[in-house]
């Protein structure tokens, strides 16, 4: 996506960063350089770092710059190649990984708030077993996968190549009849790909599949950035791809609702992206 000036995002970054910065200096206070002042710079720091990467990903704010942090696109004659390395896509995902761990510690950390005496059933050390030892654990194994796109610029073919610690999928399709869109919670664009040849290999098993349609998320680039690749890949669509670009910038603050600014600018979009494909269902 492009890097934008984005002040609303902005806001709510370093609302956040204060947040995780209260949560430190409380627990110093009731309890300094104990277990509580510890666990809440732990929280804290998670918090903290969800939004740093908020501010990276989402404003005009370079706050990490090293390359292996981000994903990159290169030109190999007529074909663009999206890499996204490892360390990128943990970066991404550490704030939700650092969070659900902090979370599911919690209760065996501080017993004697989470296991009174009057109770019989350990409850929160049974939801941090089963509920958050197995968000943490898909978090960790999806956020260490490095990840290949190679699409050609006629949209003749596309391959996704995702590679997890302990997991592997491969998508192809050489009769893709690639589209584009907005992601519905508004963050990301993805490529909408139809007759896709599916694979899927863990410790579990294997998986082969066809399937008529699959999304494909998008990363974000750095070294050229998203506003320089997407128009070449679907030249036809460059008056409505400004649009989308603005409704990923948009702040959405729960994952049901959009801004009265996004609703206006995702019906504008729908009515252009509706025109456009009726126009050329007939020529």
């Amino acid at each position: 996506m492009m890097k934008r000036e984005n002040p609303r995002f902005l806001m709510i970054g370093i609302g956040l960063i204060m947040i995780g910065l209260f949560l430190s200096f409380i627990g110093f206070i009731l309890d300094p350089f104990g277990a509580s002042f510890y666990y809440s710079l732990f929280i804290g720091g998670s918090l903290i770092l969800a939004s740093l990467v908020a501010l990276d990903m989402r404003t005009h704010l370079e706050i990490f710059p090293f390359k292996r942090l981000h994903s990159s696109v290169e030109f190999v004659d007529d074909y663009i190649i999206i890499r996204t390395p490892r360390s990128a896509s943990f970066l991404r995902g550490s704030g939700a990984f650092f969070s659900a761990l902090s979370l599911g510690l919690a209760p065996w950390l501080f017993p004697e708030v989470f296991l009174p005496e009057s109770a019989s059933i350990p409850f929160w050390h049974l939801f941090s077993l089963f509920i958050m030892l197995p968000v943490v654990l898909y978090v960790f194994f999806v956020s260490t996968a490095s990840q290949i796109i190679t699409i050609k610029q006629d949209r003749t073919f596309i391959k996704r190549k995702v590679s997890g610690l302990i997991w592997q999928s491969e998508l192809m399709s050489m009769n893709p009849n690639i589209d584009i869109d907005v992601h519905k919670h508004d963050h990301a664009l993805e490529f909408i790909v139809a007759n896709v040849a599916y694979s899927r290999k863990t410790i579990f098993g294997s998986r082969v599949e066809h399937l008529k349609e699959k999304r494909i998320q998008i990363p974000e680039t750095r070294n050229i950035q998203l506003d320089e690749i997407i128009p070449r890949i679907f030249p036809e669509q460059k008056h409505i791809l400004p649009l989308m670009f603005d409704l990923i910038s948009e702040p959405r603050y729960n994952s049901n609702r959009r801004t009265l600014r996004a609703r206006e600018i995702r019906n504008k979009l729908t009515k252009m992206q509706q025109e456009f494909r009726a126009k050329n269902k007939f020529d």
